[in-house]
C-alpha cells in the first residue's frame, strides 16, 4: 500500500495505528507490534487451526492449557512412546526373523 500511495512505510504504519485506534482496536495494534517479526508463524498457526476447525473458544482454551502447562510433559510422553514403538518394532523383527512366534490370548 505504501508504494501505491507513494508514502514512506513508517507513515503508512502510523496511519494503520491511527485507523486501529479510531476503531477502538488498540489491543490489535499492540499485538501486531509485538508479533510482527513472527507474523508468518502466527498465520501458519491460524490457517492450521482454521483447516482443522479449531477456531473456537473451547479449542483455543485447550491449546493454551496444553501449551502453557502440559506441553513439556506431552512432548516427553510422545518421545517415550516413539521410543517404545521403535523398540517393539525391533523386537518384532527379531522374533519374526528367528522364527519365534508369541500368541497372546485375549
Amino acid at each position: 500500500m505504501a508504494i501505491e500511495l507513494d508514502l514512506p512505510a513508517s507513515e503508512v504504519h502510523d496511519m494503520l495505528d491511527e485507523y486501529w485506534a479510531l476503531n477502538e482496536l488498540h489491543e490489535l495494534a499492540f499485538v501486531y507490534n509485538e508479533i510482527k517479526a513472527y507474523l508468518s508463524s502466527f498465520l501458519k498457526l491460524f490457517h492450521c487451526l482454521k483447516k482443522h476447525k479449531m477456531l473456537s473458544e473451547k479449542h483455543i482454551t485447550n491449546i493454551l492449557r496444553y501449551a502453557g502447562n502440559d506441553l513439556p510433559q506431552l512432548t516427553d510422553r510422545v518421545q517415550c512412546l516413539t521410543n517404545d514403538v521403535i523398540d517393539l518394532s525391533g523386537q518384532k523383527t527379531l522374533m519374526l526373523n528367528s522364527g519365534i512366534f508369541v500368541i497372546i490370548a485375549g
